[in-house]
């Protein structure tokens, strides 16, 4: 449902407290919760999750990315440790190589999204389904909880192909199996009838890829899905004054239109929004009446020379309100030189440049007060400062953000 208004409250508090969780697990035949690392295991859009790699110079979550969108609505819930899907993969492909992309990272979590190479390869369902059983008793065995995704479908899949989908998510949806969780991302994109992606969900109509339109909903079924199971975190800081918080005033106080510290870029009208759910310091917010580029950021941000070789990310807090509408939105972290150099790039929902899907922004609206979150990525040699950046193209509404953060990640 739309929100009429934006949320007074901490959203921290709102989720369920521990023994909840605890009680809950036990009665779905979950493991004890453990923790909340997760691996991400697949075909090609699992391999949509992430851009680039801690060693290259852009390390970026992508706005096509299901379970990106689903960690945003959980505000960064769990702590990724490898996305591992691989283009063409199938069930039998991501098997033999199980013990070296998924076991080795001991997660406590392993999300599992795959199965439509199969059935375009013609793979007996009877066989996927003892290959995804395999991969829920090598979870198991490690004490990982498995969270299987439902299949999306290929558009060119012949009428044969399209049953034994159908027949696989059958499987899925009432699947009992202790220590799983299975997560319906299919309805909110797929005609169920035809079995086929609804209309503008898929990357450049590809028939096969979700897109940018797509991943929020399916997000917001997976979060939906794990936010009962999963007890809540808090990646914000919570006073004003915190020596490993680079960013300059995070809880936005000031007296004008734009909080001390913060610059505002672009075509809209800033104001400070006093903060109403016990939090210290204001809300900024931000009103534009036309479609614009804006930027709420911190540049110039002195890097300190024992950070040289550590991991670093950054998160911030917003909510849109009910009419707010964008283009693309992202939290970008850069790291720079002397000479003005970006050594690394690290962000939060980047675009895909092959994705030329609207942004569904309605998912958005609807979650309240969701975190942006950075990867976390190594400051490399040269490093001199950071540029903090929360950047909304085409942007129409009223935007409110806080408690901005650049911290260490470990």
């Amino acid at each position: 449902m739309a929100i009429p208004s934006f949320l007074a409250f901490d959203a921290d508090t709102k989720l369920p407290p521990e023994p909840a969780v605890r009680a809950l697990r036990e009665k779905l035949g979950l493991p004890s919760y453990r923790g909340s690392t997760i691996v991400l295991a697949g075909d090609s859009r699992i391999a949509a999750e992430i851009e680039g790699s801690d060693t290259s110079n852009a390390f970026r979550r992508q706005q096509h990315g299901a379970f990106d969108w689903a960690n945003v609505f959980l505000r960064h819930r769990f702590a990724v440790l490898a996305s591992t899907g691989v283009v063409g993969n199938t069930t039998a492909q991501l098997l033999a190589r199980y013990d070296r992309d998924v076991l080795a990272y001991q997660p406590q979590n392993v999300l599992i999204g795959i199965g439509v190479n199969d059935v375009t390869n013609l793979v007996p369902v009877a066989d996927i389904k003892a290959n995804i059983l395999q991969m829920v008793a090598l979870n198991a065995s490690v004490g990982a909880t498995s969270i299987l995704c439902t299949v999306n479908p290929r558009d060119s899949h012949s009428a044969d192909q399209r049953l034994a989908l159908a027949e696989l998510n059958r499987w899925f949806l009432g699947l009992a199996v202790r220590g799983v969780i299975v997560v319906d991302v299919t309805s909110p994109v797929v005609n169920a009838t035809a079995m086929t992606w609804k209309s503008g969900y898929t990357i450049d109509s590809d028939g096969l890829h979700q897109n940018r339109a797509a991943a929020p909903r399916m997000g917001r079924l997976i979060a939906d899905r794990l936010a009962p199971l999963y007890p809540s975190v808090n990646p914000l800081p919570v006073l004003p004054a915190d020596p490993l918080n680079l960013i300059v005033n995070p809880f936005m106080d000031g007296s004008g239109s734009t909080a001390t510290g913060w610059q505002i870029i672009g075509a809209v009208t800033g104001s400070l929004v006093p903060s109403t759910d016990l939090r210290p310091g204001n809300w900024q917010q931000l009103v534009s009446t036309a479609a614009t580029n804006t930027h709420l950021r911190q540049l110039n941000i002195a890097c300190p020379p024992e950070w040289i070789g550590r991991r670093v990310k950054g998160a911030i807090e917003f909510v849109f309100n009910a009419g707010a509408q964008m283009s693309s939105i992202q939290l970008q972290l850069n790291h720079q030189s002397s000479d003005g150099s970006i050594l690394m790039a690290s962000a939060d929902m980047s675009q895909n440049a092959g994705d030329s899907g609207a942004l569904s922004y309605q998912p958005l609206v609807d979650a309240g007060a969701v975190v942006f979150e950075t990867t976390a990525a190594t400051v490399k040699t040269g490093t001199t400062m950071f540029q903090f950046i929360l950047e909304l193209s085409n942007f129409v509404g009223t935007v409110r953000a806080r408690r901005g953060v650049l911290t260490l990640a470990d």
